[in-house]
C-alpha cells in the first residue's frame, strides 16, 4: 500500500512563516543555553578532579547534548514546512522523533540514575554527602559533597565550606616542621 503524500496548504505554510519569526531565535537561544549548561557540566568533573572542598551535582548531566540536537531539529522542521516542501518535512519529522527518544532516554537517566551514581562514584573521589546546608534539609534534586565532613555544618553554605578549606590550607602550610 502507497503512502499517502503530505500537502501543505497555502495557509499553513504562511502561518508557519509567522511562527518561525520568534520561534527560530527561540530555539537557537535555548541551544546557545545548553551548550553553555554543557561546559558547566565539564567544570563539575573538572572540579572533582581537582579536589575542590565542595561541589554540588545536579541530575540534569546529561540532558544539554540530546535537547541542542532536538531544537536544532525542531527549527529545521519549521524550516521545511516554510519552503513548502512536503517530502523533506516528512522526511525530517520521521527523524525528529528519532532524536525525541534519546532526548527521552537522558531525562530518564537524569531522574533515576545520576543521584545512585554519584553516591557510588564521589565516595572513591573522597567526598561525603552533605545534606544539610542553607535549607536545613535534605534536597530533592541536588547533592552537595564535601571533601571533609567536617565542614557538613547545617546553616552555613558552599562559601563557608570554601572558607575552612582555605583557612586549613593556610595552617597546613605555616605549621612548623618537625625534625
Amino acid at each position: 500500500m502507497a503512502r499517502k503524500r503530505t500537502v501543505i496548504s497555502d495557509d499553513d505554510v504562511q502561518q508557519v512563516r509567522k511562527v518561525l519569526w520568534w520561534v527560530i531565535p527561540l530555539m537557537l537561544a535555548f541551544v546557545w543555553l545548553a551548550v553553555i549548561y554543557f561546559f558547566q557540566t565539564l567544570g563539575l568533573i573538572r572540579d572533582v578532579h581537582a579536589g575542590e572542598p565542595i561541589v554540588s551535582v545536579w541530575p540534569t548531566i546529561a540532558t544539554p547534548i540530546p535537547a541542542a540536537l532536538l531544537f536544532l531539529t525542531a527549527v529545521i522542521v519549521g524550516v521545511f514546512r516554510a519552503i513548502p516542501w512536503p517530502q523533506a518535512s516528512d522526511y525530517v519529522q520521521r527523524v525528529l522523533v528519532w532524536l525525541l527518544w534519546p532526548f527521552l532516554v537522558a531525562m530518564a537517566f537524569d531522574v533515576i540514575g545520576v543521584r545512585p551514581l554519584a553516591s557510588y562514584y564521589m565516595p572513591k573521589h573522597g567526598y561525603h554527602r552533605c545534606e544539610r546546608f542553607e535549607l536545613g534539609a535534605t534536597r530533592r534534586w541536588f547533592t552537595d559533597w564535601v571533601k571533609d565532613p567536617k565542614w557538613c555544618v547545617p546553616g552555613k553554605g558552599p562559601d563557608w565550606v570554601k572558607e575552612q578549606a582555605a583557612k586549613e590550607a593556610k595552617e597546613a602550610t605555616e605549621k612548623p616542621r618537625s625534625p
